[in-house]
């Protein structure tokens, strides 16, 4: 069950951060620094090069953790606490059924 629950808030914070870097108001500079991050992760020349099975890539996992932290970290809490309020606000329309009740001979 905690795996399930760490991928939610996995999925929860990429949708935030995806929503912070679209929105207008968060600063340029703050949003550089997860392009700094992405460059970082492409770019071949790391700290700990690539072709080392394991550490290689957990370098990469923490610079782009740090880039997405200090990321959050930059955006005006007001404008991070109100993307997390619209998060988790029901956006969805529903319809009513209008044969709701009735057994599956009279639909037909």
């Amino acid at each position: 069950m905690e795996k399930i629950g760490l991928l939610t808030s996995v999925i929860r914070n990429l949708r935030l951060a995806w929503r912070l870097v679209r929105d207008g108001r968060v600063p340029l500079w703050a949003k550089s620094v997860l392009a700094m991050g992405v460059v970082y992760i492409v770019f071949p020349l790391d700290f700990v090069p690539d072709y080392v099975l394991g550490l290689g890539q957990l370098d990469d996992v923490g610079v782009a953790l740090l880039c997405f932290k200090l990321f959050l970290s930059l955006c005006p809490p007001g404008m991070v606490q109100e993307h997390l309020r619209q998060m988790d606000a029901v956006e969805a329309e529903y319809r009513v059924v209008e044969d709701y009740g009735q057994d599956e001979d009279s639909r037909a």
